[in-house]
């Protein structure tokens, strides 16, 4: 049995669950990418599975193959089929979090970014604009799926599932939309709508600002408490340069 040596919290997970307590062939080894928490791939006796370790801030809180023009398609089809799951309990709220985040900011005495300013103005009224759309068109979503969130033997898996909950389907779009060119957005929406309209290339831009402000707020709150060593004001940084070049 090989075992991470230095990871309490994750032996006391194998102690917890019975498929890799009881399982006579056990080998462990961790996932990169993590910038919240901590993964491992476990292999219990032949069957593979993905363990997250919650990091300090979970509580309160890109150059690679999802960018290339095949793998777009395979995504978005891969959105279609979690999004016509049944619905569950609890909802994903985007512009909830960014507010609480941010007052939590303040809490701590942490500064907002001169650039932040104009962004949570773009995203207030995207909020507004979208009340009607979130409440006639909220199916279940994964909130979450960046290119480090998907495994793929051939067939793309979804991991990291801490933020799904009912929500926008169009979030999860600029989710991936968001490290794509113009030409790469117009293949998801295309590839998940079957067509290409006006006007879901305004909304996807517009989630996208949702996405990006998000993910920087997400980011400063990570600044204290975060993984260590890890650059999360520069990270901000980045996606306000992402947000300004839409």
């Amino acid at each position: 049995m090989v075992l991470p040596t230095d990871d309490a919290e994750f032996r006391r997970v194998i102690a917890r669950v019975p498929e890799f307590a009881h399982a006579t062939d056990l080998n462990v080894r961790p996932l990169p990418g993590g910038l919240s928490n901590t993964s491992y791939l476990v292999d219990a006796d032949g069957a593979q599975f993905v363990v997250r370790i919650v990091g300090q801030n979970g509580p309160v809180l890109v150059s690679d193959r999802a960018r290339e023009e095949a793998t777009v398609p395979r995504l978005a089809a891969r959105l279609r089929e979690v999004h016509a799951l049944p619905p569950i309990e609890g909802e994903f709220d985007p512009y909830g979090d960014i507010r609480r985040w941010l007052d939590l900011l303040d809490a701590r005495g942490m500064p907002r970014p001169s650039r932040l300013a104009p962004l949570l103005a773009r995203v207030g009224e995207t909020e507004r604009q979208r009340i009607s759309v979130r409440a006639s068109r909220s199916v279940l979503c994964h909130n979450d799926p960046y290119h480090l969130n998907f495994l793929d033997d051939g067939s793309p898996w979804l991991i990291d599932w801490e933020y799904a909950g009912m929500g926008d389907p169009m979030y999860d779009l600029a989710s991936i939309g968001y490290t794509l060119d113009r030409e790469g957005r117009d293949l998801l929406l295309e590839s998940y709508f079957g067509s290409l309209e006006t006007h879901a290339q305004r909304e996807l831009d517009a989630l996208i600002d949702v996405v990006l402000c998000w993910n920087v707020v997400w980011s400063l709150i990570q600044s204290n408490g975060g993984v260590d060593g890890f650059d999360y004001p520069g990270l901000a940084e980045e996606l306000l340069d992402s947000a300004s070049h839409l």
